[in-house]
């Protein structure tokens, strides 16, 4: 009778817990409210930040499941204007890893007459403006993951917008676009410590995103993070040691004017119709001319997919063509050199419709 009522009280205390853990607050305005006073963002319309760290390229691990390939970042800039919305970040990075392992070095390089081999002499200057403007999606999630950029990010999104305790902690949520959940975690003096989003990346499926904010510095009533750790898949992308942060600077405004000087981004034209394969000798093509793409080869009876770049659309493109010139003959085996994402990164089709892979035994 004792064990039963322990149980009983036990069942009682999880279902308690549960509750509390996943039942929204009454008002997720209040939640928002106050973390928005105690990080400032009321106040910030821009912001600049310099600092040092590290990149990872995504899609280039050294082994199937292991980390992103990491470069040393010697000089990074964020600028970001939070009233378009965009951002535009520039860093000099160096390949100094010590022995190099994994990819990320790209295509051929005139400059170092090089490609596609580490280690990557000299800086490697890399600049991209995130254009959160229109319809660009992508754009808009990496804006939302910033601190600030997800408070901004959730006042424009009230109607999905809810809180909730999670492990003790407050969190804050929203969907965005309809369909990718962005969630914040607030720590115990109202400042966002995580900020993490669901997202479909055509290599590896459903993949978290995250970013983890550390060591906040008051500048006059506005908070600001000076570690930043940016992870994809659970792999670090990239790290900054915030240096030097200088809020509502016109610095910020010019620098992302500059990248954004053309007209807002468009919504995505339909799609143009794909490039034709080549036939490199008989019974042999290239699926995709002068890119990343499948070497079709014909056999007497079946045909054989040799890599499976891109992802489940490039897949199914493939499929398509191998159908086309080769009618009648199934394809028997995709054979796979690497596991990077050119060579890998539509492999879940391939393997849906039953087809064998042939690969090196350590991919298992």
């Amino acid at each position: 009778m004792k064990k039963r009522f322990a149980l009983a009280i036990a069942a009682s205390l999880l279902f308690s817990l549960h509750i509390q853990a996943q039942q929204p607050a009454a008002d997720a305005d209040t939640v928002i409210k106050a973390v928005t006073m105690a990080m400032g963002t009321a106040r910030l319309r821009s912001v600049q930040y310099t600092g040092t760290g590290s990149i990872n390229p995504t899609g280039q691990a050294y082994t199937t499941g292991g980390a992103w390939p990491r470069y040393t970042v010697t000089k990074y800039t964020m600028s970001i204007d939070f009233s378009l919305p965009a951002m535009r970040q520039e860093l000099i990075r160096i390949d100094d890893a010590k022995v190099p392992r994994g990819g990320g070095a790209g295509g051929y390089n005139p400059q170092t007459f090089q490609g596609g081999i580490r280690p990557i002499p000299g800086d490697i200057i890399q600049n991209n403006t995130i254009d959160a403007r229109a319809t660009n999606q992508n754009a808009a999630i990496q804006f939302w993951l910033t601190p600030h950029g997800f408070l901004k990010g959730i006042a424009a999104n009230m109607a999905t917008a809810k809180t909730a305790t999670v492990r003790g902690k407050k969190t804050l949520a929203f969907t965005a676009f309809g369909k990718f959940p962005i969630t914040a975690t607030i720590d115990g003096n109202n400042l966002i410590e995580k900020v993490e989003a669901l997202v479909d990346i055509a290599f590896t499926g459903d993949t978290v995103l995250d970013g983890a904010y550390t060591n906040y510095r008051d500048l006059d009533g506005i908070r600001f993070p000076m570690h930043i750790l940016m992870r994809e898949g659970g792999w670090p992308v990239l790290e900054v040691n915030v240096a030097q942060v200088s809020p509502n600077a016109q610095a910020a405004i010019d620098a992302v004017a500059r990248a954004t000087s053309t007209p807002p981004p468009a919504a995505p034209a339909a799609p143009a119709a794909p490039p034709q394969p080549v036939k490199l000798a008989d019974g042999v093509w290239q699926l995709v001319p002068n890119g990343e793409g499948s070497i079709l080869v014909e056999f007497k009876d079946y045909v054989v997919m040799v890599e499976a770049p891109g992802g489940d659309a490039v897949t199914a493109a493939s499929i398509a063509a191998a159908q086309r010139l080769t009618p009648g003959k199934p394809i028997k085996y995709v054979v796979n050199s690497h596991h990077h994402a050119d060579h890998a990164g539509g492999m879940r089709a391939y393997v849906a419709e039953g087809i064998p892979i042939i690969t090196q035994e350590s991919h298992k």
